[in-house]
């Protein structure tokens, strides 16, 4: 049966010219940092923590898209709307060749980042930036490869 093959070297002078072309390079990075915009966004799985009564048994707890919440004992609710909604925050920024997501809510270093991050947010689900971007290395070589196969 006859084989077909590509040229090893033909495929090397591929990642070359990808790698020397600014409009790939350009084009990898800006659908890398869509999707990492995506990633960061998500929110885990909400738990008892977002909800009345929560969980330390005080009636209070952190309500999405508002702020702390607690039950007065009137039965009436109380709380702060002063959530910075981090799900909705963040921004791409790029210039020339590289291309940043980021986020200005002041919170989110005590979530996503592991030096900073409280004692909880690994137990309700939050990843580090640092988790994110090394499970999204398979996605971002698929992307390279993408890319690469274009001509």
């Amino acid at each position: 049966m006859p084989q077909t093959s590509i040229p090893l070297t033909e495929q090397f002078q591929k990642i070359v010219d990808a790698i020397l072309d600014p409009e790939k390079r350009r084009k990898i990075i800006i659908r890398a940092a869509a999707e990492l915009k995506d990633l960061a966004s998500a929110y885990p799985v909400e738990g008892a923590w977002n909800k009345a009564p929560g969980t330390r048994g005080n009636n209070r707890w952190y309500q999405r898209k508002y702020g702390a919440r607690w039950k007065r004992k009137d039965g009436t609710l109380g709380g702060t709307n002063n959530s910075q909604e981090l799900q909705t925050s963040w921004n791409i920024e790029r210039r020339g060749e590289t291309a940043s997501v980021w986020t200005a809510v002041t919170y989110a270093p005590f979530l996503l980042d592991a030096n900073q991050r409280v004692h909880w947010a690994d137990g309700h689900g939050w990843q580090t930036t640092d988790q994110i971007a090394e499970e999204y290395m398979p996605r971002l070589e698929e992307i390279i490869l993408d890319e690469i196969g274009k001509d």
